[in-house]
């Protein structure tokens, strides 16, 4: 602890004692030559166009690893559901006495027109509640 606060108090004297001398050579009328920078502005507008440069290859390379993602990924959905859809079919067909297996029919023609009917009243509440709300 006291070691820290050693070097912060030589530290404070070190920056004082470099104020102290700039200060003297102000009131004896020295005059600081301006420093000229290593770097000009022609490098950082150089630096500019270079880095959007390279942000639009970065960007069209990163549109062309999406899309080719996307384009795989759905064509590997589509084959699992494709193959998912062969097991559910495999589980659902019935084996008649001989062993063979038969395909299920269409649904009932009832639970057709049910489910027809249940269309058309959803339809009709939807039209009531638009009218309703003019």
């Amino acid at each position: 602890m006291y070691i820290i606060l050693t070097l912060f108090f030589i530290s404070i004297l070190g920056i004082i004692f470099m104020i102290g001398r700039k200060l003297v050579l102000i009131r004896n009328g020295y005059v600081f030559e301006e420093r000229h920078t290593v770097l000009n502005e022609h490098y950082f507008e150089e630096l500019k166009i270079s880095a959007v440069r390279n942000i639009k290859k970065l960007g069209f390379i990163i549109l062309v690893a999406a899309i080719r993602l996307y384009v795989k990924f759905s064509s590997f959905m589509q084959s699992v559901y494709q193959q998912a859809l062969v097991k559910i079919k495999d589980m659902l067909a019935k084996k008649s006495a001989n062993g063979e297996i038969v395909e299920i029919g269409e649904t009932n023609k009832f639970l057709k027109m049910v489910g027809q009917y249940k269309r058309r009243i959803r339809k009709i509440k939807e039209k009531v509640k638009e009218e309703e709300n003019l």
